[in-house]
């Protein structure tokens, strides 16, 4: 067990004493859904963000959580109703926003998606992945003109700490751009050598 693994486990424990404590401590329900959802533990996320927002139900950060939970169960019909709601609550969460628009991209929604990456985008210059979905968002309109300036704009971030290099590959070859889609996956696979299979198989759809 690294140290990452032993300080999210002491962090769980304190947040669910601090439950077992107070059953209505919203920021503790909050703070244990955001530790299982990394860890992939989705379901329990979920119930601690539901009981969150049935405390806070005006909370657009907690309704943004369980938007995501329902995302990562692909339940994306549901997300993108709770990204509207985080949304209306509070126009100016980039992650609403975004989410919003990932969420409709994930329905094959990509017209309507557009305003809300704009708006993440707008709200979040730095927010790499909105940038690259908004990127192949357009590529799926057709718009390959637009969506490479938004390509262009991410070259100049590449060797920014944690730049999502594996999406952005994955944009480049939607644009025709095997050359910089190799090099992405790459770099991926030097920071990530458990990616291999994955990483094997996006390089053979650009000839790599």
């Amino acid at each position: 067990m690294n140290r990452a693994q032993r300080g999210g486990q002491k962090a769980e424990q304190t947040y669910r004493e601090a439950i077992s404590c107070d059953p209505q401590c919203v920021e503790a329900l909050n703070d244990l859904g955001m530790i299982l959802q990394e860890r992939g533990q989705i379901s329990e996320a979920t119930a601690q963000f539901l009981r969150a927002r049935t405390l806070r139900p005006d909370d657009a950060r907690i309704v943004v959580n369980l938007a995501r939970s329902f995302s990562a169960q692909s339940q994306f019909h549901d997300a993108a109703a709770l990204f509207q709601q985080a949304v209306e609550l509070d126009p100016r969460l980039a992650d609403a926003q975004f989410g919003l628009a990932l969420a409709l991209s994930d329905l094959g929604e990509h017209a309507e998606a557009e305003p809300y990456y704009v708006k993440a985008l707008q709200l979040d210059p730095l927010n790499f992945l909105a940038r690259i979905h908004y990127g192949l968002a357009l590529a799926a309109r057709g718009k390959i003109a637009e969506a490479y300036l938004q390509s262009e704009r991410l070259v100049r971030a590449e060797t920014a700490p944690g730049f999502p290099h594996k999406s952005f590959g994955i944009l480049l070859a939607r644009i025709n751009c095997p050359d910089g889609a190799r090099a992405c996956f790459e770099t991926h696979l030097l920071h990530h050598p458990g990616d291999e299979d994955d990483v094997a198989m996006l390089l053979a759809t650009v000839g790599g």
